[in-house]
C-alpha cells in the first residue's frame, strides 16, 4: 500500500447489531514530508547575518520556527522577529523563515536551529547552522550534536591549515 495525501480527512466507522448501533468519527492525516530543506545565511551590510530556512513540498500546511542553542524540543521558545512565508502549489506547501541578527547580540559561535513540523503529526525536521559573528564562516548540519559540529569544524580548519 502506498497511501497518498488525498486520503486525509474524516472517516466514520459504524457498527450495528440487532439491538444497537454505534459509530465513531476520526480524523486521519496522511502527511508528506519535505522533498527538500535548506538553511543558509548571508552577511548583512550592518555587521549581522540574514538567516534563512525553507522547506519544499510538504502536506498538510507545516509550521516553521527558529531557535537558538541550547534547544530542548517542546520546551524552548521560538525566536521573535522571524518573517514566515507559506505558499501552496499542486496540493503541497512550501514554507520559509527569515530573520536578521546583529553580530553584537550573538555569542561566538551561535547555533541557530530551524524546525519544520507538520501539525497533528509527530513529524518534525531540524537543521542547525553554526554561525561565527564577525566572520563569513558557518557550518550547516542536519540533526547533529554541538560536539559533532565543533569536531567537524576543527577538522575543516586543520585540513585548511595543513594545505
Amino acid at each position: 500500500l502506498n497511501p497518498t495525501t488525498e486520503l486525509s480527512g474524516e472517516y466514520r466507522c459504524a457498527v450495528s447489531t440487532f439491538t444497537d448501533e454505534d459509530f465513531m468519527i476520526q480524523k486521519m492525516v496522511v502527511y508528506a514530508p519535505e522533498k527538500r530543506m535548506e538553511m543558509s545565511h548571508v552577511q548583512t551590510d550592518t555587521d549581522g547575518a540574514n538567516v534563512t530556512c525553507a522547506g519544499f513540498g510538504l502536506y498538510p500546511e507545516p509550521r516553521i520556527a527558529f531557535y537558538r542553542d541550547p534547544y530542548t524540543p517542546k520546551l524552548s521558545k521560538p525566536l521573535q522577529g522571524v518573517t514566515i512565508e507559506t505558499s501552496s502549489r499542486g496540493g503541497h506547501y512550501d514554507i520559509s523563515a527569515n530573520a536578521v541578527f546583529r553580530d553584537r547580540d550573538l555569542r561566538s559561535p551561535t547555533i541557530f536551529i530551524c524546525e519544520i513540523c507538520i501539525p497533528t503529526t509527530e513529524y518534525c525536521r531540524r537543521k542547525r547552522l553554526v554561525y561565527y559573528p564577525g566572520s563569513i564562516t558557518s557550518y550547516l548540519s542536519g540533526s547533529c550534536s554541538l560536539r559533532e559540529t565543533v569536531a567537524t569544524w576543527l577538522l575543516t580548519v586543520t585540513l585548511l591549515v595543513s594545505h
